[in-house]
């Protein structure tokens, strides 16, 4: 191993050590970003434990997977044990948040350094501390942890080896089991990485019914028939507009909020992602596809399309060092990147 690799070996996990510490404070916030925290996961959790809990109408209905609730029963379980009538089980809950959500943290790095060292340098730096991915990495909901699996899939399908398939696989079958909603963006990812390969389709899919399985067995262990939560969700939600009834917005409505959450760094993020898309076009593909199909729908939350903002996020921190070398090739110039990426997230913040 050469000394540039040892002390990349270093800076990565300084990163990442970051990335973990923003978000472990995040998880300490103590109110809730939307009611779905509490009442979709962290309170289906507590029936998961045979504790008495308040049963909401999507739970009357049966339009959530049981999942996430089994995911987080354990650790809320160990929380009430160590200090009961605390939130500490709560905590625990978002501390498992937050090493799914490190997980996505780093396939972005990944997904640089297979351009080079600089580029993974410049994108774990970028996930690590950009706004959106610090907050909703500690949040327990199905759209953050859907986009770390998301983003792993597309890491590990760039390797290309076959177990890699098996778990791209895996993981794209997990987030869309979490999330169906991200199941077209998914299907472009897995275009993206088997393309005409029938060995890569077979293990992709392999690894896909597998999550599937698992989701269906968690509903099955709670009495519910498996995946029938999607069309559940699907009827109650398009057919008989409970959503809506939450508010409707138009069709532009998350350009708009993305302008009002990022302001003038909109176009300079768009421009540096297709910059970047030159190294992996499937990303941006897989973004539009998610933003279109989040746009059709009339309820919307701007935490809905978390994915492709971990997408353009990642394509543009790739685009800004394809920048860098037109100019410089200096090591200072690097970290002058890192540090305009640092900026950028706390000018977003504002």
């Amino acid at each position: 191993m050469t000394a540039a690799w040892r002390d990349t070996d270093r800076v990565w996990l300084a990163i990442l050590g970051l990335a973990l510490a923003l978000r472990v404070a995040a998880s300490f916030w103590p109110s809730f970003h939307h009611p779905d925290e509490l009442w979709q996961y962290l309170e289906t959790a507590r029936h998961v434990r045979g504790d008495s809990w308040v049963r909401t109408w999507e739970a009357e209905a049966g339009i959530r997977s049981w999942l996430l609730p089994l995911i987080f029963a354990g650790p809320m379980a160990l929380g009430d044990a160590i200090a009961p009538g605390s939130q500490l089980g709560v905590l625990f809950a978002r501390l498992v948040c937050v090493g799914i959500a490190l997980g996505g943290v780093g396939a972005i790095g990944s997904l640089g350094a297979r351009v080079s060292r600089e580029h993974g340098i410049v994108a774990l730096f970028a996930a690590a501390i950009w706004l959106e991915l610090v907050y909703y990495g500690a949040r327990t909901l199905s759209e953050p942890i859907a986009t770390a699996a998301l983003l792993g899939a597309a890491a590990l399908g760039a390797r290309g080896g076959r177990r890699d398939m098996l778990w791209a696989g895996l993981l794209l079958g997990f987030g869309v089991a979490v999330r169906f909603h991200y199941g077209p963006a998914a299907f472009v990812l897995a275009l993206g990485i088997a393309r005409l390969d029938l060995r890569h389709w077979g293990r992709l899919i392999a690894g896909g019914v597998a999550a599937l399985l698992v989701s269906g067995l968690s509903e099955l262990a709670m009495g519910a028939t498996p995946l029938a939560w999607i069309y559940h969700n699907l009827h109650h939600n398009l057919v008989e507009g409970r959503a809506a009834s939450f508010g409707v917005s138009p069709a532009w409505w998350y350009l708009q909020a993305l302008w009002e959450l990022w302001g003038f760094a909109l176009p300079l993020l768009v421009g540096l992602a297709v910059l970047g898309a030159r190294r992996y076009p499937v990303l941006l593909a897989a973004a539009l596809v998610n933003l279109a199909v989040h746009s059709g729908i009339g309820h919307k939350e701007l935490r809905f399309i978390l994915l492709t903002d971990a997408l353009i996020l990642t394509l543009a921190a790739i685009g800004s060092v394809d920048l860098l070398r037109r100019w410089s090739q200096s090591p200072r110039a690097l970290w002058a990147v890192c540090a305009g990426w640092l900026l950028l997230s706390v000018a977003c913040a504002e």
